[in-house]
């Protein structure tokens, strides 16, 4: 078979005429996010361009597909009891009040009694990845970047997860963890990090876990572009 004929990422390109017609709609399960799927995850002409370019910033629905897609996997491993997301839209402070934010995160931990929740987080255009462990009122924060946490999702997390146990939250920053040269990868890197997560089953002694501070290397952001888009094509057909 021709390489191009079995590589996810050329035949997105030949949907990109449909794309450019009307984007692809379709819907999460309730158990992905918590949220009854209202309205449709959108994928667009702009989405499609940026995973098939690899080097752009990407739109928060290109990262609720990644969600809903690790979804299957947890699943598929057994793990439904250990792991769940949080929905990235309704988190995002730019179009949410903080008492929102709060009571999303609050309602959605207190119902569904996960041991980890993956929470990738946006702002000013920079992806970030929190992974919220409410029975130890911890949090390991990932950023691309190596910027630290922000007080202000600081003081959102500690009024639902340190007010509910009565303690302050812990903030834990991996000590070797890859970082990357460029934002733009901001988002490629939440993807791998929350795919790692699951398919080796971290729940704990997370600075033991990773070993290097060098980039993530281009051929996994492409093996994880190819996923990404296999998954679509698949929801596609």
């Amino acid at each position: 078979m021709d390489e191009a004929e079995d590589d996810p990422l050329s035949k997105l390109m030949t949907k990109l005429p449909r794309l450019k017609k009307a984007p692809f709609e379709l819907y999460w399960d309730l158990r992905v996010f918590g949220l009854p799927p209202h309205v449709p995850v959108y994928i667009t002409l702009s989405d499609a361009l940026e995973m098939i370019g690899g080097d752009r910033m990407l739109n928060i629905s290109i990262i609720q597909l990644w969600c809903m897609y690790m979804d299957t996997i947890v699943v598929n491993q057994g793990r439904s009891s250990m792991y769940r997301f949080v929905e990235p839209q309704t988190i995002q402070p730019s179009s949410n009040t903080l008492q929102n934010r709060q009571h999303y995160l609050q309602t959605w931990m207190d119902e569904s009694k996960r041991d980890v929740y993956l929470v990738p987080y946006i702002e000013a255009s920079h992806w970030q990845l929190m992974v919220i462990i409410p029975k130890q009122c911890k949090i390991i924060w990932f950023c691309s970047l190596h910027r630290r946490m922000k007080n202000e999702v600081r003081t959102m997390l500690q009024g639902v997860i340190g007010k509910s146990r009565g303690q302050l939250v812990q903030i834990l920053y991996p000590k070797v963890c890859n970082q990357q040269l460029d934002s733009c990868e901001c988002g490629f890197y939440v993807m791998c990090w929350i795919k790692i997560i699951i398919r080796a089953v971290i729940t704990d002694d997370w600075n033991e876990r990773f070993k290097s501070t060098s980039p993530i290397p281009e051929d996994t952001i492409k093996q994880i572009r190819q996923e990404w888009t296999a998954y679509l094509l698949q929801r596609w057909s």
